[in-house]
């Protein structure tokens, strides 16, 4: 993050199918999508809701997330998007006719839409050899209790220096 970095978070509307690019050395890749958000205001004088202000903004993803959201999102889809939102280029110090939010975060919004989640298979945890597994026999507790599991005794140390109470 640099000094004076905006970070904004948008909750609103995919108003385009997302477009996915390879770029950069590497080819990561790279999606773009605009996203609006309406705002409702509540009038007074006739009790009732009504339409406000809208913001609409270009949203990119990198690497990672790019290839999710193209698989995941479309048109339509209520989303939460969380980044950097930026207004001019900063190698010309031009300033840009549109708003661009870099995403660091993004997903649908969950109250008005239902998904399913995919996850990648996780690895399973390494166990070093000097700590017993969990059996349900109860032998691992058995075990500790006698004192066959060499650990090393956490030292305790009081205030004055010497050991606890």
């Amino acid at each position: 993050m640099a000094i004076g970095e905006m970070t904004v978070t948008v909750v609103g509307t995919m108003t385009s199918d997302v477009t996915v690019e390879r770029v950069g050395r590497d080819g990561h890749d790279l999606a773009i999508f605009r996203a609006r958000s309406d705002e409702r205001r509540f009038d007074r004088h006739r009790p009732e809701w009504g339409p406000g202000r809208r913001f609409s903004v270009r949203v990119v993803c990198r690497r990672g997330p790019a290839s999710s959201v193209a698989s995941a999102l479309r048109r339509g889809d209520p989303v939460v998007v969380h980044g950097r939102l930026r207004g001019g280029d900063a190698e010309t110090g031009a300033a840009r006719a549109q708003l661009e939010l870099e995403a660091f975060a993004i997903g649908p919004k969950l109250a008005h839409c239902d998904v399913s989640l995919r996850r990648p298979p996780r690895p399973e945890p390494v166990v070093p050899s000097g700590i017993p597994s969990w059996d349900p026999s109860g032998a691992t507790v058995d075990a500790l209790a006698n004192g066959s599991v060499r650990a090393p005794r956490p030292a305790l140390a009081a205030p004055g220096g010497g050991l606890g109470p």
